[in-house]
């Protein structure tokens, strides 16, 4: 109890142990998430504490969404056509791309 009041740990506390203990167990990290998403909410007020959250995390969920698909597109749909290119990239493919992109972007925020 000690330990956690302090932010020390006592001599010879054998810390690999310790975080075995929390990273085996679910039920403890999902506790440890839900305590720091609870957090900032209890400590502002509803209102404060709703916005900060949200401020961070549905920025941090379209970065992650995006992050994923990129990775799913490059490494497990096609990983020839990225990066096994069989001719230099022209700039015609450029332009398409970037049409596809506007095509993609509008029907995301706009269809």
């Amino acid at each position: 109890m000690g330990d956690a009041i302090t932010g020390q740990f006592q001599p010879g506390t054998d810390t690999q142990v310790l975080w075995e203990e929390v990273a085996g167990t679910p039920w403890l990290t999902i506790r440890f998430h839900a305590i720091a998403l609870v957090g900032p909410v209890v400590y502002r007020g509803l209102k404060l504490g709703y916005e900060v959250i949200l401020k961070y995390t549905i920025p941090l969920q379209f970065v992650l969404l995006d992050g994923w698909w990129i990775q799913q597109t490059v490494i497990v749909f096609a990983p020839d056509a990225w990066f096994n290119l069989p001719r230099a990239v022209q700039p015609d493919d450029i332009a398409v791309a970037q049409a596809e992109m506007r095509a993609v972007l509008f029907l995301l925020f706009c269809g």
